[in-house]
């Protein structure tokens, strides 16, 4: 895989973007999805079962406190990505540029720091499958659709979720324990390793 490091020299690359939240537990998070990249595991979700969606600022503190090469390519899937919701979340991306994809046929918007987001919706309208979006990116981070949606749509949801090698669930002191649990279990009936759970 292109431009993966190893954990031991981490601390000589550069991040991918500043300006999200520095902790240690970012840190520790984004040092922990970099080693899952090092044993070639390429696709992961962010589920949230939280009074708040903060499934996008997650990725966002993954990616930023995550330090790879420029040669790496990412995309992040996910709803409303361009929506009034989310447009905070750009100040941390700076710049984003519009392409079309004549190769995936879909609309991209990409960072001026290598990451391309990419519309969930627009995905299943074209008709992109994952396995071909893994064709085009090293990894991809993807928000998962709410538990709700993927019971109403799993026709359409699941042939994606399959392709997730792990997830990271996002909770608080509102979430709903049956939620939880029945999220964790479609989840991992579908073969996609729990990451770790968030709050």
């Amino acid at each position: 895989m292109r431009g993966v490091v190893h954990q031991n020299n981490i601390e000589e690359m550069s991040p991918i973007f500043n300006g999200v939240e520095i902790t240690a537990q970012n840190i520790m998070m984004a040092r922990s999805f970099l080693l899952c990249m090092e044993k070639g595991e390429r696709s992961f979700g962010v589920a949230s079962v939280s009074l708040f969606d903060k499934k996008l600022s997650t990725i966002l503190n993954i990616l930023g406190n995550l330090s790879i090469t420029k040669s790496h390519k990412i995309a992040v899937v996910g709803r409303g990505l361009f929506d009034s919701k989310s447009a905070e979340y750009y100040d941390l991306i700076e710049e984003l540029d519009f392409k079309r994809s004549k190769e995936l046929s879909i609309n991209i918007y990409s960072s001026n720091k290598g990451i391309d987001f990419i519309d969930f919706d627009e995905l299943k309208e074209v008709g992109v499958s994952a396995s071909k979006l893994l064709k085009s990116y090293d990894s991809l981070f993807w928000e998962i659709p709410s538990l709700d949606e993927i019971k109403r749509s799993p026709k359409s949801i699941y042939p994606y979720l399959v392709w997730l090698d792990r997830f990271s669930l996002v909770v608080d002191r509102e979430s709903c324990p049956v939620e939880i649990d029945e999220t964790i279990s479609i989840l991992n009936s579908l073969g996609v390793n729990t990451h770790s759970i968030l709050d």
